[in-house]
C-alpha cells in the first residue's frame, strides 16, 4: 500500500523477506551453468558475489562483447564496466591489475578504498573493551593479507590504517603490538581457512 493505493508484486520477491536472497542465488546459478562452454574460450575466471560480477576474459573486446551479448539473464539487468588488463579496476574491496615490475607476473591485488571513504574507526576514548579495539585492527590486517597479492601491498594498507587508527587516539605502542598478532607471512594459512568457510 502506498497512500491510499494497493499494488501487487508480479515479478520477484519482496525486499527484506529472509529466502530472497537464496532465490536470487537460484536464479543466478541457473543462468550461470552455461558458462562450461566459455572456459578455455575467453572465460579465465569468473566469481559473483551476490549481485556483483568480476569476470577475466582473454580476448579481443570483439571477442568479449560477443560473450556479453550471448548472456541472457531472463529480468535481471546486468551493467559491465569493461576494463583493460591493464587497467587497475576495483571489485568489492580489492582493485585488480598487472603489475609493471618484469620479477611480478600474473593478475595482482590490493585493498581498494572509495574515495570518500572517511575512515570513521571507534575512536581509543570510546567505552569500548580494549579487546574490542584489538579484535578490529586485526580483523583488518587479516582482510588485507587476503586481498594483498603481495607483502608490499600489505604493508602499504597497514601504515594507511595505523595512520588513521593514531588520527582517532591509537596509542603507536598499542598499534604496534596488535600488528604483531597478524603476519603476512601467515598467508597461505589465512587464505585456507578463509575459503574453507
Amino acid at each position: 500500500m502506498y497512500g491510499d493505493e494497493f499494488y501487487q508484486q508480479k515479478s520477484g520477491i519482496a525486499m527484506g523477506t529472509s529466502c530472497a536472497p537464496v532465490f536470487a542465488n537460484i536464479y543466478a546459478a541457473q543462468v550461470e551453468q552455461d558458462l562450461d562452454v566459455w572456459w578455455g574460450k575467453g572465460i579465465l575466471s569468473f566469481v559473483r558475489y551476490i549481485d556483483n560480477i568480476k569476470l577475466i576474459f582473454e580476448g579481443t573486446r570483439e571477442h568479449l562483447q560477443s560473450f556479453i551479448d550471448s548472456r541472457a539473464y531472463g529480468k535481471l539487468k546486468i551493467t559491465w564496466e569493461i576494463h583493460s588488463a591493464w587497467e587497475k579496476t576495483p571489485f568489492l574491496d580489492a582493485q585488480f591489475f598487472f603489475s609493471e615490475k618484469p620479477d611480478v607476473t600474473g593478475v595482482q591485488s590490493k585493498l581498494f578504498r572509495k574515495s570518500m571513504n572517511k575512515h570513521q574507526y571507534i575512536p581509543w576514548s570510546s567505552a569500548h573493551p580494549e579487546s574490542v579495539k584489538c579484535s578490529f585492527v586485526k580483523a583488518e590486517l587479516t582482510r588485507y593479507i587476503i586481498v594483498s597479492s603481495q607483502r608490499s601491498y600489505f604493508e602499504e594498507s597497514k601504515e594507511m590504517l595505523f595512520m588513521n587508527q593514531r588520527r582517532r587516539g591509537y596509542p603507536a605502542d598499542k598499534l604496534g603490538e596488535f600488528g604483531l598478532q597478524v603476519r603476512y607471512a601467515d598467508r597461505s594459512l589465512t587464505l585456507g581457512n578463509t575459503w574453507q568457510r
